[in-house]
């Protein structure tokens, strides 16, 4: 093997973007404007690593019968969370429009989950009243952030190996010598966040399986390589 560091996917995760423009509306509202809001949650990945920020742009927009539109200026917007599972939606993230149209936190990732953007309505100090409104679900998928690294050494000697995955889980390291058609279990790691160091013997041509299973929560990892000597 190599040396180098293995991540399970790169991914081009976009920034987060709140699409909110101020509200645009006459003082007093009319008893006869009535308003519709729209919200929408946009995913720029279906999956992201452990510990990241939710890769999605948010939007929200009120459009009046009197021609007022914008983002409304009263109610609360928050970012809701559906774990595996549940039927219950969690509050991962929420804005007071009345005083901010920017998130003070984002949600992360701490397992896989479908997200949605929920308004819940108000009436601003102008008499404009915005219904509560909802996005459609998105799904994204939790992977494990895995890094991987060993040293070349010469034949016969057996080879280094540190593994690290965030969350920690137990892996499983199979070898299939070269011509052989099965995979033989070589160990079983208990692989940490800082790293777990372990040597491996395997003759060259060998092909080494790093494998740690997954769940509803997280996807698994499941990558492999070659030996190779100088």
């Amino acid at each position: 093997m190599s040396t180098s560091t293995r991540r399970a996917l790169l991914l081009a995760i976009a920034l987060i973007a709140g699409l909110l423009a101020p509200f645009a509306g006459v003082s007093p509202a009319s008893a006869a404007t009535s308003c519709t809001v729209t919200t929408t949650l946009t995913a720029t990945a279906t999956q992201g690593y452990y510990g990241q920020e939710l890769p999605a742009n948010f939007a929200i927009n009120a459009t009046c019968t009197d021609g007022a539109s914008g983002t409304p200026d009263a109610g609360t917007l928050s970012i809701q969370r559906l774990r595996p599972g549940s039927s219950t939606w969690e509050t991962a993230a929420t804005l007071d429009l009345s005083t901010s149209y920017s998130f003070a936190s984002w949600p992360t990732l701490d397992g896989t989950a479908q997200f949605k953007l929920a308004y819940s309505g108000g009436t601003d100090g102008s008499g404009y009243t915005f219904p509560a409104s909802e996005s459609a679900a998105i799904g994204v998928t939790t992977l494990r952030d895995v890094g991987i690294s060993s040293k070349k050494v010469k034949s016969g000697k057996p080879i280094p190996v540190t593994w690290s995955a965030t969350p920690a889980a137990t892996g499983f390291v199979y070898l299939k010598k070269k011509g052989k058609k099965k995979w033989k279990l070589a160990k079983r790691v208990a692989v940490s966040t800082s790293g777990t160091t372990f040597k491996l013997r395997a003759k060259v041509g060998t092909k080494v399986r790093f494998y740690i299973p997954g769940n509803a929560s997280i996807a698994a990892f499941d990558w492999t390589t070659k030996v190779k000597r100088r």
